[in-house]
């Protein structure tokens, strides 16, 4: 004697017409040049793996005009994070891209605050961290020439990063030295 359970099999059936419709699509291994490498595809926002990329294994010309950056391959980040610029080194070349979230801890105002990239400075400039907005979010960070311009003796000055007061302060300028040289912004409640 057979029994048959129509609730069981309509699931059954569902189910299997689900994963028939949502199946992944196939990928094809890639075959990349003798100057090429292969690069991850990662996966899509429904989990099925992308196809993998040729990018050439040099980049650029690096600034010392005589070595080729190396290649790159372009980052892949989940949903729920962002692609960062990758640093630069002493001879120019860019570094891979990162990912990071994309949110950061709640602001004051109870929402999650924007996550900025970390400062992608070249080699001739140094980071600077600009602190928190009004609503308690981290400012994105800043890139400036890591020296300043030539004083009376013609040795560069001191660079130094953009004075931000907070709510309540001014910015007093600096004042010049003897060598040409201006001392760095204070802030303070009366100048």
């Amino acid at each position: 004697m057979l029994f048959c359970n129509t609730s069981t099999n309509t699931f059954l059936f569902v189910t299997l017409s689900i994963a028939t419709i949502y199946a992944c699509p196939e990928i094809e291994p890639i075959k990349c040049g003798p100057k090429d490498m292969i690069c991850k595809g990662g996966v899509d926002h429904e989990g099925c793996p992308i196809s993998d990329l040729c990018m050439p294994t040099k980049g650029p010309m690096g600034l010392d005009g005589f070595t080729e950056c190396p290649g790159v391959c372009p980052t892949t980040c989940g949903l729920e994070d962002m692609v960062c610029p990758g640093a630069m080194d002493g001879n120019g070349c860019v570094a891979k891209e990162t990912c990071q979230p994309r949110h950061g801890p709640p602001g004051k105002d109870g929402l999650p605050c924007p996550n900025p990239c970390p400062a992608a400075c070249g080699p001739e400039e140094m980071v600077c961290v600009t602190g928190m907005d009004m609503n308690g979010c981290m400012r994105p960070d800043m890139c400036v020439p890591d020296q300043g311009p030539m004083d009376l003796n013609g040795n560069p000055c001191p660079a130094f990063c953009p004075m931000i007061c907070d709510e309540g302060y001014m910015m007093c300028p600096g004042f010049m030295d003897a060598t040409g040289c201006m001392n760095p912004n204070t802030c303070q409640s009366t100048c």
